[in-house]
């Protein structure tokens, strides 16, 4: 119901995106007549994307993008840990380029951009060799062989941002363009069924109809001929 409520309004911002859009690409008005040139300079489009690459570069040419500052004197080592951490995440194990590119590219040509962020955690479980150690009636230490114990060993642990397309989140029409008031966000997109049962968070899944197929206004992101 509330989808229901919102697709009003996100009908209305979809038109106005779809005129920017228009007059980024240099489309037609509509209002050519005989006798009159149709063609329309692509002035907006040129312009834009002459200032991307100064837009971009803050992002992608410094090693030092995160700041993180210390809320008291004990955390000024956690915080600097912290940074390094995050630091290299951003830069090394995150593809930063293409994450700026689009960022910028979506929020020139359609004036917001929405930022899906999230943790991912993943561990598993690994058999290791340890040492044992036993101590001698006289105090002493001494590794007597090795016994193999069972571990959680962390695989990846690191933050996510995915930029979504705007015809895809509905919010919460009533908070009055303030994010904080707002008593919903709805996202929607594509999966499968193994991956909604992966996930773990789903309880109904056995109420999906996957072998029907149902009237939706959803547009493909791909030109795939992959159904899910």
């Amino acid at each position: 119901q509330d989808l229901k409520y919102a697709e009003q309004t996100r009908k209305e911002i979809d038109e106005k995106i779809a005129v920017w859009k228009s007059e980024y690409n240099g489309e037609p008005y509509g209002n050519e007549v005989k006798n009159r040139s149709a063609i329309v300079s692509k002035d907006i489009k040129k312009q834009s994307e002459w200032q991307h690459p100064t837009l971009i570069d803050p992002f992608v040419s410094s090693p030092d993008i995160i700041k993180a500052a210390p809320v008291t004197f004990e955390d000024v080592k956690a915080a600097r840990q912290n940074e390094l951490v995050l630091n290299t995440q951003f830069c090394r194990q995150f593809n930063r380029y293409n994450f700026m590119t689009k960022s910028v590219k979506v929020l020139d040509q359609e004036g917001t951009c929405v930022i899906m962020t999230g943790w991912e955690y993943e561990d598993k479980k690994v058999e290791v060799e340890v040492p044992v150690i036993i101590t001698t009636p006289d105090g002493i230490q001494r590794q007597i062989g090795t016994r193999m114990e069972e571990q959680t060993v962390v695989v990846k642990n690191r933050p996510t941002a995915k930029v979504c397309r705007n015809e895809d989140v509905f919010i919460d029409p009533t908070c009055m363009d303030d994010p904080d008031n707002a008593q919903f966000y709805i996202y929607r997109y594509e999966t499968d069924m193994s991956t909604l049962k992966t996930d773990g968070r789903y309880k109904n899944l056995d109420k999906v109809n996957i072998d029907s197929s149902q009237d939706t206004d959803y547009e493909e992101e791909d030109t795939t001929k992959f159904k899910f």
